[in-house]
């Protein structure tokens, strides 16, 4: 597994949790801002969370034994994708999700208070999209959208966040893979997918090449492919094997 960087963004119940049903919890770390239980079956016992006592006496996570945690602060995000990092037997981080993070950050610390704790809002939700960047592990980190109206009058698909400072920094600018959550009507069934190009409003991604003798650019991805992060991975992995020899 290759270290891809992908952000999926979509509203509740289109599908992104789910999307995690086929990934190896052995391998996959699960930080779960949003503190309520993954549509996965079995989860309990597949993303443990193992406590001890710190220097100080108090009850915390293992971060080395553990591969799940229940979190909203950005700086205990921070600690533990470092901590994730140079685990040998983790392949895969999901952040579940950012914006319930910055919610959850705006409501308890930044709500009434001056521009200052807006600036540490900020600067908190840039680190950790920075950390991202740069991560030597795949990432996913799932997100609520927003629409909302440009300069230009025209509708556009965001992030969901609180003032422009998050939305100024193009958290979507940070990630190779941008995904968009879609439920498609097929037979009267609901099908969930993930649309992997923008349609012109939104910032939906995935890596292409030009290659050599051939007309415009190979894409890894088609327009959609089901909300499976796996195979979603295993589409990226082989594209940039296939590319790279």
């Amino acid at each position: 597994m290759l270290n891809h960087k992908i952000f999926v963004l979509g509203t509740s119940g289109t599908g992104k949790t789910s999307s995690l049903r086929n990934l190896d919890p052995k391998k996959t770390g699960l930080i779960n801002c949003d503190k309520k239980a993954p549509p996965l079956a079995g989860w309990r016992s597949n993303y443990v969370r193992i406590e001890k006592r710190n220097s100080n006496g108090d009850i915390v996570t293992d971060l080395e034994k553990s591969n799940y945690v229940e979190i909203t602060k950005p700086t205990q995000i921070l600690k533990t994708l470092n901590v994730w990092e140079k685990r040998e037997d983790l392949e895969c981080i999901v952040i579940d999700t950012i914006t319930h993070m910055i919610t959850n950050k705006y409501m308890t610390d930044t709500i009434g208070k001056d521009f200052k704790t807006y600036q540490q809002l900020g600067k908190e939700t840039y680190n950790i999209f920075d950390k991202v960047r740069d991560y030597s592990k795949a990432i996913v980190i799932f997100g609520h959208t927003d629409e909302k109206y440009n300069d230009l009058g025209q509708k556009v698909t965001l992030m969901k966040s609180y003032g422009n400072m998050i939305t100024d920094m193009e958290p979507a600018s940070f990630f190779t893979t941008v995904l968009m959550t879609e439920v498609q009507r097929e037979d009267g069934q609901a099908k969930y997918v993930f649309r992997t190009q923008s349609n012109g409003s939104d910032f939906a991604k995935s890596p292409a090449k030009f290659i050599v003798g051939k007309e415009g650019a190979v894409g890894a991805l088609p327009l959609y492919v089901p909300n499976d992060i796996k195979k979603v991975i295993e589409l990226l992995d082989k594209f940039e094997l296939e590319t790279n020899q």
